[in-house]
C-alpha cells in the first residue's frame, strides 16, 4: 500500500513538472510575441525617410561628411549621447554589430551629444569603426530625420531612404544589413 501511494505520489510530481514546463513555454511565447509587435518605444525615424546632403557637416577629424556607403551598399547611421544610459549600455553590442557586418567607417556614421571628455573617449572606441560627426555640427540632420529617441539607430539604403530605425541595437542585429 505504502508503495503504490509512492507511485502515484511520483507520478502526480511528474505531471505536475510536466505542465509546469509546458505552460512556461507558452507564457514565454506569448511574451515574446507581445514584445516584438508592441509599439513601447516609437521608431524616431519613418522608413522611407530620405537623408539628404549636409556639405556642411564636419566629423572630428575635421573631414567633411558626405553620405555614406558605395552606390550599391547599405549604411548605417546612429544617433548616440554619452548620458545616455542606454547608449552606453549598448554600446558594446553595436561595435559588435559594425565589426561583424565588415562595415568601413565610410559606411558608418555616428552623430554624437557629449562634452570633450565623453567625445575623447568614444573617439577611442566608436572612432575606429564609424565617422563621428558632433551633434552641434549636425542639428539640422537630427530635425530634419526627426530624431526623438537616443540611442537610434538607422540602416539607410543605397537611395539614401531610411529601410529601417530603431533604438534597440539588438533590434538591429538581428534585423542585419538587408533593405
Amino acid at each position: 500500500m505504502l508503495i503504490a501511494a509512492g507511485v502515484v505520489a511520483l507520478l502526480l510530481a511528474g505531471v505536475g513538472l510536466a505542465l509546469s514546463v509546458v505552460l512556461t513555454f507558452r507564457v514565454n511565447r506569448m511574451l515574446d510575441h507581445q514584445f516584438d509587435t508592441a509599439k513601447w518605444r516609437p521608431e524616431s525615424i519613418p522608413k522611407g525617410t530620405l537623408v539628404g546632403d549636409y556639405p556642411k557637416l564636419v566629423d572630428v577629424d575635421g573631414r567633411p561628411w558626405q553620405r555614406a556607403g558605395e552606390d550599391d551598399e547599405p549604411w548605417v547611421l546612429s544617433f548616440l549621447s554619452m548620458s545616455c544610459t542606454g547608449c552606453k549600455e549598448q554600446m558594446p553590442r553595436y561595435l559588435k554589430f559594425l565589426r561583424d557586418h565588415n562595415l568601413s567607417r565610410e559606411q558608418a556614421i555616428s552623430v554624437v551629444v557629449g562634452d570633450d571628455s565623453d567625445l575623447e573617449a568614444l573617439n577611442t572606441e566608436l572612432g575606429a569603426t564609424s565617422r563621428i560627426v558632433r551633434i552641434e555640427e549636425a542639428a539640422q540632420i537630427v530635425v530634419d530625420l526627426k530624431v526623438t529617441t537616443w540611442p537610434t539607430y538607422a540602416i539607410v539604403a543605397p537611395d539614401s531612404t531610411v529601410a529601417f530605425a530603431t533604438g534597440s541595437v539588438t533590434r538591429l542585429a538581428h534585423r542585419g544589413l538587408a533593405v
